[in-house]
């Protein structure tokens, strides 16, 4: 499969293919995504036996920021297709079906419709000058500027009337606006100020590599000392993930063992660690990332049980405990370049086929750059995405979001290159969205202060960024 690029209606010599893949039918990565490809202005990678797939690259709209942006699934073909038209098909589509998903026809906001109309006018004449690939291109160009602005001017209106409902009948409960600790900051009288000036509940981190390096010999100190710091104050505490196979986070001598040995040891851990703080850490994120970290080679079935021994570990332990699974990198470059790895969504519909007892299901969104799979997104591609998971009555909690307040190579950018102000502003239009949905429970914040990346809403001197404040007038907003 080929497309042609053009920039300012022009075909471009260069273009940079960091973070892009091909995906499936159902949105899944392919791992044909190796053979991507870019030369003589054109994208190319072997489809191999696939009939249709679709396309994610970084872009740029003008004025709106540089962004991961998709096609739609086409069919396999000779000829190339054009990018730049593809791009903006693809936003309309979304459009479309977000405004029937949501039912949102109001002929009173003339604003955003007016602007979806004239992005549906500019696609037209894009498609007609189809046999002239430039003017097609530059059509497509401002078709796909409106169109991005006017589907981001959908999600949050969407977000505005749900938000409203919500905060009329006291949804937004006590652990709403979350923040994952960092424990060498805990003993900081100031740290403390700061976590509870903001947030009404907190994520105290667990590493099972940390806490047993050596097999049956338990270290607690991290966790002791959050609570130490955090305990008798006015705020809930959640705790985890307990699991998470990736190196460096799972005890070094797990991997001297098979399947059926991990399983039992991790259970045990669990069904440990739960009794150990049951009164005083009554929620629990069991599970972490199964979905991208497998680096112990687990199969699908392997991981789907893994959950459900870890679910019935810690109600076993504590039967009023609240267990948590969580999920990462839901758009899924991952899955193009490892075959122990599962889709995002296909693990969350496959952990509810399952009946397994868990209460809720948590979602990653690392929009950092530090990854590929940390791109930036656009309001509309992350309120898209939270529906996609909503596949259950189960309640959906957010348990960890970083936004850079400065530029980081490759990251992208939303509006204008990263910053203070563009952090605040992003965050404010993302809780808004997030905290909106019926389903969702809770929003954390992963780094709090500024560590090795500038993702916090605190310098690492300890000063407090703009997004602390945006935050803080939000909630307040909110809650009163």
């Amino acid at each position: 499969m080929r497309f042609q690029v053009y920039k300012e209606g022009k075909l471009t010599d260069t273009f940079n293919l960091d973070g892009a893949y091909v995906f499936d039918s159902e949105g899944a990565a392919l791992r044909v995504s190796e053979s991507l490809d870019f030369s003589d202005s054109v994208i190319s990678f072997d489809m191999l036996t696939y009939e249709a797939g679709g396309l994610a690259v970084m872009w740029e709209v003008e004025g709106l920021g540089k962004m991961q942006l998709c096609t739609t699934k086409l069919r396999k073909r000779s000829e190339p297709y054009i990018l730049n038209l593809e791009l903006a098909r693809a936003r309309l589509m979304q459009i479309m079906l977000k405004r029937e998903d949501w039912q949102l026809f109001d002929e009173n906001d003339n604003h955003t419709n007016k602007a979806i109309q004239s992005a549906e006018k500019l696609f037209v004449s894009a498609l007609s000058h189809i046999n002239q690939p430039e003017k097609a291109s530059v059509y497509a160009d401002k078709c796909l500027k409106k169109a991005v602005l006017a589907s981001e001017n959908l999600a949050q209106r969407h977000a505005e009337t749900n938000l409203n409902t919500k905060a009329g009948s006291g949804k937004f409960n006590e652990m709403s606006f979350g923040c994952t600790l960092q424990p060498k900051f805990a003993a900081s009288e100031s740290y403390r100020r700061k976590i509870l000036d903001l947030f009404n509940y907190a994520v105290i981190p667990v590493s099972w590599g940390e806490i047993e390096k050596k097999k049956g010999e338990y270290d607690f100190s991290s966790i002791d000392n959050c609570l130490a710091a955090f305990g008798p104050e006015k705020i809930r505490l959640s705790a985890g993930p307990l699991l998470k196979f990736e190196r460096g986070i799972y005890p070094e001598w797990l991997g001297g063992y098979e399947y059926d040995g991990i399983k039992e040891l991790a259970y045990n851990f669990i069904t440990k660690i739960v009794k150990k703080y049951a009164g005083k850490i009554d929620t629990w994120q069991l599970v972490g990332s199964m979905n991208s970290s497998n680096d112990l080679g687990f199969s699908f079935d392997e991981c789907i049980e893994i959950c459900r021994a870890a679910c019935l570990a810690a109600r076993a332990a504590n039967s009023k405990t609240t267990k948590i699974i969580t999920l990462d990198k839901p758009w899924g470059w991952y899955h193009s370049r490892n075959a122990c790895t599962i889709p995002t969504v296909q693990f969350a519909e496959t952990l509810m086929q399952n009946a397994i007892t868990f209460d809720k299901i948590g979602i990653e969104l690392d929009l950092s750059g530090k990854t590929p799979d940390a791109a930036t997104k656009d309001l509309m591609q992350i309120s898209a995405m939270i529906d996609q998971l909503t596949v259950s009555s189960r309640p959906i909690c957010v348990t960890s979001i970083k936004v850079p307040s400065k530029p980081i190579e490759g990251s992208g950018y939303w509006r204008e290159p990263w910053s203070e102000n563009t952090q605040a502003a992003f965050l404010r239009a993302l809780y808004k969205i997030l905290l909106a949905k019926e389903q969702m429970a809770s929003v954390t914040y992963d780094s709090f202060v500024d560590i090795e990346e500038p993702v916090g809403i605190v310098t690492s001197g300890g000063e407090p960024k703009k997004a602390m404040k945006t935050l803080r007038n939000f909630r307040k907003l909110l809650c009163g």
